[in-house]
């Protein structure tokens, strides 16, 4: 599988790096490091279509990542863990311990910049043009009700090369015990209902379902601080 990995400023023209997963499956899951980032981009965009490739139904496949890796890592790198089979990174979890305060952050941040970059005057795909509407162009917010007791919020992504090999169950658990690290009380993610597989594979997990709205389905998880 060869997977073409992006420099990350979206004010720079962008470069390619191209390179091979080897088949072996020496697995780590380790710290988030700057040099992962093209590759998480890259990760994001090849499974933000339920889990499949998204690239061609986007203008800018970037966008992808401009929204749901960039803020993060930026913000609340701790909290970005990356899965590697032999030295390549092929999966990651990142998110936040406080949505609310993401949520303002990413208003002020990074809306402001990408709003220049996609402009509402320009023509874009249908999956393009709906995302941006949803979360560059309005002014409202799209936080569940259910934040207070689920504060946290996580990205989970693994390419579909290396699922099935028990990387998403420990990215899960690192990302978990981190959050209870901070006293964090519980987290929570949206899933598409369509997306079959997430759907077995978080019900597997025994997380549960804590909400549902068009278009995604929720699940969550309350922690014990220091657990």
């Amino acid at each position: 599988m060869t997977i073409k990995a992006r420099k990350l400023d979206f004010r720079d023209p962008w470069e390619f790096i191209v390179y091979t997963v080897p088949m072996e499956k020496d697995l780590v899951i380790r710290g988030y490091r700057p040099c992962d980032l093209p590759y998480l981009y890259e990760i994001c965009t090849l499974t933000g279509l339920r889990g499949g490739d998204a690239g061609a139904d986007y203008d800018d496949s970037r966008l992808l990542g401009h929204i749901f890796v960039g803020p993060y890592v930026e913000r609340e790198p701790e909290l970005t863990f990356t899965a590697l089979v032999d030295g390549v990174p092929m999966g990651y979890i990142l998110g936040t311990a406080d949505s609310r305060a993401f949520d303002g952050y990413f208003r002020q941040r990074w809306k402001p910049d990408l709003a220049q970059l996609y402009p509402k005057k320009k023509t874009y795909k249908p999956a393009q043009k709906q995302l941006l509407g949803r979360k560059i162009w309005t002014t409202n917010s799209d936080l569940p009700d259910f934040c207070p007791k689920y504060p946290a919020h996580l990205h989970i992504d693994i390419l579909p090369d290396a699922q099935g090999q028990g990387i998403g169950r420990s990215l899960m658990e690192q990302f978990t015990q981190a959050l209870a690290a901070l006293g964090v009380g519980g987290f929570h993610f949206g899933v598409d209902p369509l997306n079959s597989g997430a759907l077995g594979f978080y019900h597997k997990l025994g997380l549960e379902q804590i909400g549902a709205y068009p278009g995604v389905i929720y699940f969550g998880k309350l922690l014990k601080p220091g657990s």
